[in-house]
């Protein structure tokens, strides 16, 4: 049986999408023969429990949890020393505490994912994957966080070349992140494969909205709601939602639902407050096994992405809103993967940032047209249930894992 060793700093029961989907997929891959170990952090970005326990064993796999990743407050700063002392303890279990492994793989949560994978390198001289989540520290500088010229930025980009050049293989959530990444190290163009995310669609499935208790609870039968569910960060739009809400005042039937939280989640309290809008309505993250009843309250989907951030970052929350059969709506520069992915199979309809009025116009046809709304909610169904499965991702993920290790 292989071993397998995981680094990632979020990992069930947080809420995190990325750390929900690699439980899914560590759960599937030990039932072919993998036997897993799982660094990660202990519950923090977005949980409300804390009973739980620093050591897991479930049928080949073996989860480790640290409390060391949620020292500092969930702000950006807080979210930037989390992440580093969660590298600092991963590298020290690596070198010192956790027996080699055949096969290691390391995700850019953290951030600092080059760093600790570059020690697997010098010191354990392993085969080794780097999931890319989010391109770092190209989202620093893109955002204006930092400057590209600073010497941090510089090390870092150094670091990253060097690694990438050693790694097995590079994933990405979608073609124009592998592109974008070939443009910024073009050796890793053999090392790369593409495969985005998932849901599970067992899990999550079309709900009407008379058998779903979200609904009751929130009061939100006889709404029109337009949902955005998950991280509210700084890579995604939320100007073009927030001034189409603004249009939208006067229409008592449609509700915009942000659940989640976020970098943005203070600009729309704060937009909500100033135009003293009642069509807008904040939650703080569901329990996981509410999403499935939270999702399927929605009659429109967002997916957002800010205009510097269309290859850099791939959304995971658009697979849970296919999985429940929602319309999609799509806001993100011109000619994103997002774009063609949901006007080319008809889940929706995609905006360029800053079309609030376009937008507008759309959701006001929508609401008052079933039969297209009926349409969309069915397509988007069929597309996930035909591509982007859990058995479908799973199955992927072995290929690669088997290329390297000669499992069969």
């Amino acid at each position: 049986m292989k071993r397998i060793t995981l680094i990632t700093q979020f990992f069930p029961p947080d809420y995190a999408a990325t750390g929900q989907l690699l439980g899914s997929l560590t759960n599937k891959l030990s039932e072919l023969d993998l036997k897993f170990t799982i660094l990660c952090g202990m519950p923090h970005y977005a949980f409300q429990k804390n009973n739980i326990d620093l050591f897991e064993f479930k049928k080949n796999r073996t989860i480790i949890r640290t409390r060391i990743s949620r020292f500092f407050k969930k702000n950006f700063l807080g979210r930037i020393f989390n992440g580093f002392l969660f590298s600092i303890n991963s590298i020290y279990n690596l070198i010192f505490i956790l027996p080699k492994s055949d096969l290691y793989i390391f995700t850019t949560e953290p951030p600092f994912a080059p760093f600790i994978s570059l020690f697997s390198i010098l010191i354990r001289k392993t085969k080794f994957i780097i999931i890319i989540y989010d391109s770092y520290p190209n989202i620093l500088f893109e955002n204006k966080l930092i400057s590209k010229r600073n010497i941090l930025i510089k090390i870092w980009l150094f670091i990253n070349k060097y690694v990438y050049s050693n790694a097995d293989r590079i994933i990405t959530l979608s073609s124009p992140m592998a592109e974008k990444f070939i443009e910024d190290y073009p050796y890793t163009k053999n090392k790369i494969s593409v495969i985005p995310s998932w849901a599970d669609i067992e899990k999550i499935k079309p709900l009407s909205k008379g058998n779903n208790w979200f609904v009751d609870k929130y009061k939100l039968k006889e709404k029109f709601v337009i949902l955005y569910s998950g991280n509210q960060g700084r890579c995604h739009d939320f100007k073009t939602i927030l001034d189409t809400s603004l249009l939208l005042k006067d229409s008592p039937r449609i509700l915009f639902l942000f659940i989640g939280n976020g970098y943005h989640n203070k600009l729309i309290k704060e937009f909500k407050k100033k135009h003293r809008l009642s069509n807008i309505k904040l939650l703080d993250y569901q329990a996981f096994d509410d999403l499935p009843f939270s999702l399927t309250s929605a009659d429109l989907a967002l997916v957002s992405m800010s205009e510097n951030a269309g290859n850099l970052i791939a959304p995971s929350k658009l697979y849970g809103h296919l999985a429940s059969g929602t319309p999609i709506a799509v806001i993100s520069p011109r000619g994103s993967y997002l774009e063609e992915l949901v006007t080319s199979n008809n889940l929706g309809q995609s905006f360029k940032n800053g079309e609030s009025q376009e937008f507008k116009d759309w959701i006001i046809n929508l609401e008052n047209n079933q039969e297209l709304k009926k349409i969309f909610s069915q397509n988007s169904r069929r597309f996930i249930v035909e591509n982007f499965s859990e058995k479908i991702i799973t199955k992927k993920y072995f290929e690669i894992i088997n290329q390297i290790l000669n499992i069969i």
